[in-house]
């Protein structure tokens, strides 16, 4: 028998929007889908509960479907937010992604990156392999979506992603990337290069796995008097100052990520001592004879 949905000989929209099962029985034909975690309404798009990680959106309603993005949004399983782009986009993401780690890459249809077990006996690369693990066993989200503006990683509660903050420690962040930005950096002979795409997005998972900590260091990188500048921009005393994240970023993890990747390590961002000026005395000079007399006009009234 054949109705207004489906034929009775297959089960072709048993599976609706975000692929996720229809709930009949409920509210009637394709009115509930059950995605998990709560009931979604797609006549209304709301939910019919609570959203279980609400607290960590404090500024959108607990009802609402993925920050009522639904153009380029989805929601997995109800309880995260996962950033879609083009499956080449997608797939790019995946290829820079898995030469970071020793263990093999999988996409969900949604998205959702899954690890299975490593494709060697033997780790080569233990750093990166761990980063990626660590942010996808992680319960707060990193999202990851290509850009052609700026790279960079943005936490959702930055009170929450720097040491010293007032809230519930860690947060999540959204990465975007441009693979086509051709950031030009110093490695340590000296030499111009263009950073190479995984290192871009491996060095994004690092600030977003210090995020997901709650430990992520504000401020400019100093020591003592000395602030560290940035030796890919500017020359000499018109170099710029870095901050205190991205020293640690950039002398820590990027240089692991490169040396598991057998490339040059990135030129280390220099020192530059402030020192005190002495003060500038303004004294009178001393005159050799005090008898003399200086002829000074008389103003004119």
């Amino acid at each position: 028998m054949q109705t207004a949905f489906s034929n009775s000989c297959t089960d072709r929209y048993r599976f609706t929007f975000n692929g996720k099962e229809t709930d009949n029985e409920l509210k009637g034909i394709n009115n509930s889908l059950n995605f998990g975690a709560r009931i979604y309404d797609p006549r209304l798009g709301k939910w019919f509960g609570l959203d279980p990680e609400a607290g960590r959106y404090a500024d959108l309603s607990p009802y609402c479907f993925v920050a009522n993005s639904t153009l380029i949004a989805i929601d997995p399983s109800g309880e995260t937010i996962v950033i879609v782009g083009s499956q080449r986009e997608r797939n790019k993401m995946k290829a820079e992604l898995q030469k970071l780690t020793d263990q093999k890459v999988k996409l969900k249809a949604d998205g959702t990156v899954k690890l299975k077990k490593r494709w060697f006996a033997k780790s080569t690369k233990s750093f990166g392999t761990e980063l990626v693990r660590e942010l996808v066993n992680d319960p707060h989200v990193v999202s990851i979506s290509a850009t052609t503006g700026i790279t960079k990683t943005t936490p959702e509660n930055a009170d929450a992603a720097y040491t010293g903050g007032n809230s519930d420690a860690g947060s999540s962040s959204n990465i975007e990337v441009n693979f086509d930005e051709n950031v030009s950096v110093l490695n340590e002979i000296y030499d111009q290069e263009v950073q190479p795409d995984q290192i871009t997005l491996g060095r994004e998972l690092l600030y977003a796995k210090d995020f997901a900590n709650g430990d992520a260091i504000p401020g400019m990188a100093n020591e003592g008097r000395g602030v560290y500048l940035d030796p890919d921009q500017g020359v000499g005393p018109f170099q710029f100052p870095i901050s205190a994240q991205e020293y640690r970023v950039r002398t820590n993890g990027e240089q692991s990520l490169r040396n598991e990747q057998n490339m040059l390590q990135r030129l280390s961002p220099p020192k530059s001592e402030l020192r005190e000026v002495p003060p500038i005395e303004h004294t009178m000079p001393e005159i050799d004879n005090p008898d003399i007399e200086l002829d000074v006009p008389e103003r004119k009234k």
